[in-house]
């Protein structure tokens, strides 16, 4: 019996799998920044603000907070989960990142997802996310949308930050909007066969 290939899934990490809002708040709180739901700031990583920080200075934070603060970051699904996840899709995280953040990445996945080995793609400054072989995109990035296509056999499941609130769920190029990582690993299947049925 032939296997059933498994899908392709590229799960992103900050934002999604790891919950570092929370810590990045505390960090722009000690330097003064007053952070509101209704005025979080936009990040579009070509020179955007988020937190009241320009691009630069961000991913400096960013940078510092996985070096030194890696234990306070909360992950956004149970190891469970997680597993189950991985025994239906074959599922990779595709982060974008410095090389001096890698091993932070690991030492935190070890802490938190023990028993879960995933394959780490550290995706290079440049480089588009879009192009890579996956067959579906889990990430909070609204630049993702434009490029999705279900004819080319390319999902995102967006899942919803105040930075990408003007993308909304698009079927026709297959966008499916989220509230977080945990709704979105139930959905896959569901979503695709729905598709199919109303399809045929």
């Amino acid at each position: 019996m032939t296997a059933v290939k498994k899908q392709r899934v590229a799960l992103d990490v900050n934002g999604v799998l790891a919950n570092v809002l929370g810590v990045m708040l505390e960090i722009r709180k000690k330097a003064g920044f007053i952070y509101t739901r209704d005025n979080p700031g936009e990040y579009t990583g070509h020179g955007g603000v988020f937190l009241g920080l320009d691009n630069d200075s961000f991913e400096a934070m960013y940078n510092d907070m996985w070096q030194n603060m890696w234990r306070q970051i909360r992950c956004t699904v149970s190891e469970d989960e997680l597993l189950q996840f991985c025994k239906d899709y074959d599922v990779a995280l595709v982060t974008s990142r410095y090389d001096n953040a890698l091993q932070p990445l690991k030492d935190w996945l070890a802490l938190d997802y023990p028993s879960t080995k995933l394959e780490i793609l550290a995706v290079p400054k440049g480089v588009d996310k879009a192009t890579l072989p996956f067959d579906i995109y889990i990430d909070d990035a609204p630049s993702l949308a434009g490029k999705m296509s279900v004819i080319a056999g390319k999902r995102l499941f967006l899942v919803r930050t105040g930075y990408n609130k003007t993308v909304h769920r698009d079927d026709a190029r297959g966008i499916t909007i989220v509230k977080d990582l945990s709704e979105a690993i139930h959905l896959p299947n569901n979503e695709i066969n729905s598709r199919k049925a109303r399809v045929a």
